[in-house]
């Protein structure tokens, strides 16, 4: 049995970030970041993410799945603690730049951002792909030089 190899090694690596377009901080411009996805459940058991947190927020997406409206103080809640899930999750999936890259110019990520991010992490592309199809639909109506 051979020992797996440093060349190996990052094949691996690369293979296991991808560099995804989000939106950026204007209207008409996009940041490219390099990004992992994330297992959950390591998280947990590394004590990065509270499991109750993770509790918490898988009933708030299956009662949403369910049709359930949230108001008043379910629904703050609910929020804080999907704001306070996509912060860990985010920062756990963002190689580059890294979050602290981003305050250390002067620049957070907004919530959109943050939540593409995260969303990515956990393995929903959804929004990203609903991002793309926008970008594309603005590249295409966009003027032409040659007219």
């Amino acid at each position: 049995m051979q020992v797996t190899s440093l060349e190996e090694l990052k094949q691996i690596a690369k293979k296991a970030n991808e560099v995804i377009e989000i939106p950026g901080f204007d209207d008409m411009s996009v940041l490219n970041v390099k990004v992992k996805r994330v297992s959950l459940i390591d998280l947990v058991q590394c004590d990065v993410l509270p499991n109750i947190l993770l509790l918490e927020v898988q009933k708030i997406l299956d009662k949403k799945q369910k049709g359930h409206e949230m108001k008043g103080k379910e629904y703050e809640r609910a929020v804080k603690n999907l704001e306070q899930f996509t912060e860990i999750v985010y920062k756990q999936a963002l190689i580059e730049p890294s979050a602290d890259d981003f305050k250390s110019v002067g620049l957070e990520l907004n919530k959109v951002q943050k939540s593409m991010i995260a969303e990515y992490a956990i393995g929903d592309t959804s929004r990203l792909e609903r991002f793309r199809a926008f970008r594309e639909s603005l590249k295409n109506n966009s003027t032409s030089k040659e007219l």
